[in-house]
């Protein structure tokens, strides 16, 4: 892993923490109604900047946050660690999100393994939560190459979904 500011790199991808540059590639990403479907809805350009400024804002109090994943310098996706409430318990989440064109090529658990060991080496957390619609099959599978066990059932908007958690001490398996 190579480790650059706040950002890092895998053997494909560099991910460099999100900035207001970023506003229209999110724009995109959250809008399209094929990403949209499992991440709760599409989301208004307003909705976008606010969490655009949430994700900066992360950034400034945590020293992590959301990252723009790029291949081949051109953005494909988003990853994170965020601080978040979860069951009535403070949580740190690993979420993901692709372009629909960047879906099965192993970009996710990539992005993944990446951002876990960020957790680790960089921000020295121990345990980190994710959670995925319990139809979505492709996620709910990146969550176990990464080494996730399933924990609980969530009722959340969009659907129900899963609750896994990864203990990191165990150690990240590579992208």
């Amino acid at each position: 892993m190579v480790w650059c500011m706040r950002g890092f790199a895998t053997a494909r991808l560099s991910a460099d923490p999100v900035t207001r540059a970023d506003l229209p590639f999110l724009l995109a990403l959250w809008s399209d109604s094929r990403v949209a479907r499992t991440l709760g809805g599409p989301r208004s350009a307003e909705q976008v900047e606010r969490a655009l400024g949430e994700a900066i804002w992360h950034w400034h109090s945590y020293g992590f946050g959301r990252w723009i994943l790029r291949r081949d310098g051109a953005a494909v996706g988003t990853v994170k660690l965020a601080h978040c409430d979860v069951l009535a318990r403070a949580e740190v989440e690993l979420g993901y999100a692709l372009l629909p064109g960047a879906w099965g090529h192993g970009y996710g658990t990539e992005a993944g393994a990446g951002a876990l060991s960020f957790a680790r080496d960089v921000a020295a957390l121990t345990e980190v939560v994710a959670f995925a619609l319990m139809s979505h099959q492709r996620s709910l599978a990146v969550m176990g190459r990464l080494g996730f066990l399933a924990e609980a059932r969530l009722d959340l908007p969009g659907g129900p979904h899963w609750l896994y958690r990864k203990i990191l001490a165990e150690g990240i398996p590579e992208g």
